[in-house]
């Protein structure tokens, strides 16, 4: 394991625990047994999708879902509204907006009433957005001085596939950090 740390996988590390925690291990009633999490995790699932039914498999930003530097042009683009800087000291502190995206598999394998399967996944998405908007962001510095301070969903979606008897949904909900990033000692 690296000396470092990265404020990225610390968030990833947070992310997972909190999400394995509110999406499954909190569910209880054996009437949500069809929309509770059979798996949470960091990555792609490389497993057979309908054993755990509930699939909730976290990401970094992709290629259309960067990090991005808060500047000027983006301020009030991404939801919140803050200065870009603090005044004083001889270097800037710079703020960032780090990109992740939860992506959702609900199997619903051997379900018969379409609209049962439907309620169930749209339980999942419901709720996966209430967890990451629960998750207590706020961090220590890691190595190189960033902090995140806050998080926000950004948007989502759930859709059918699959068919009579085996409803298959798929989802993905992307959201942000704003964090803070410390210039380095001199």
């Amino acid at each position: 394991m690296p000396a470092q740390t990265s404020l990225l996988d610390v968030l990833m590390d947070g992310l997972v625990t909190h999400l394995a925690q509110e999406l499954m291990t909190d569910i209880t009633d054996p009437l949500d047994a069809d929309n509770k999490g059979g798996v949470v995790r960091f990555g792609k699932l490389q497993a057979d999708p309908s054993v755990g039914k509930v699939n909730i498999l976290i990401h970094y930003g992709d290629e259309d879902w960067k990090h991005q530097l808060y500047t000027p042009e983006v301020r009030g683009t991404v939801g919140w509204d803050m200065p870009m800087q603090e005044i004083g000291g001889l270097y800037p502190v710079t703020y960032w907006v780090r990109r992740f995206i939860v992506e959702l598999k609900v199997f619903l394998t051997g379900e018969a009433d379409r609209d049962e399967a439907r309620r169930n996944s749209h339980v999942v998405l419901s709720r996966s957005e209430w967890a990451l908007t629960t998750y207590a962001v706020v961090t220590d510095q890691d190595s190189f001085g960033e902090q995140a301070h806050n998080i926000q969903v950004r948007d989502s979606y759930m859709r059918e596939s699959g068919g009579e008897g085996d409803f298959i949904y798929r989802g993905q909900i992307r959201f942000e950090v704003f964090t803070k990033k410390d210039p380095p000692a001199p």
